[in-house]
């Protein structure tokens, strides 16, 4: 990636947009970075499933439901109407469901391309939470964790079957804005 549009990727981010405003606002003393860089060749995932017909329908007709879900979200006129929308079961189904159902089937022809981009992406989240572990210092009562729409799935069901944290829903505290 580019040096500029390296730049210009991260200051459109969660990162910029919303987390480091929500914690000078809340004037936190602090803010934990939690991702991890992983590259994710998704153009060669779209390429490879353009392979097979029935593939590139499947992988066109997901990438036309999600674009319209998202569009439909980010174009609220609220913010919190728009993380509500981003964090509904429904978009974390949809968003595994992408890998598990789709971009792991592709490229099994050609050394397991899918599956193994699809072990990239559980892998960026498993190292995005364990930052996360290593950062909670003992006796920490409240944790906001701020991810992108693509890892919040994740991060909902690592949170959701580990024993030392009790999740709460986005929806559940944004209900008292």
């Amino acid at each position: 990636m580019s040096n500029s549009r390296s730049k210009k990727k991260h200051k459109e981010n969660e990162i910029y947009q919303l987390a480091f405003r929500l914690g000078k606002k809340a004037k936190n003393d602090s803010i934990y970075p939690i991702d991890h860089f992983s590259e994710m060749r998704f153009d060669l995932l779209q390429k490879k499933a353009g392979e097979n017909e029935e593939l590139k329908n499947e992988f066109s007709e997901s990438l036309k439901s999600f674009s319209i879900d998202y569009k439909t979200c980010i174009n609220e006129i609220e913010l919190i109407k728009t993380l509500k929308c981003l964090n509904t079961a429904e978009n974390r189904l949809s968003n595994k469901g992408f890998y598990i159902s789709l971009a792991n089937k592709i490229g099994v022809e050609d050394n397991y391309f899918g599956a193994n981009l699809v072990a990239d992406w559980y892998r960026r989240n498993l190292l995005i939470y364990a930052n996360f572990q290593a950062q909670i210092k003992k006796g920490s009562k409240n944790v906001l964790i701020l991810v992108g729409a693509g890892h919040s799935a994740m991060i909902y069901d690592l949170i959701k079957n580990d024993k030392n944290f009790n999740l709460i829903e986005v929806d559940e505290i944004l209900q008292k804005f």
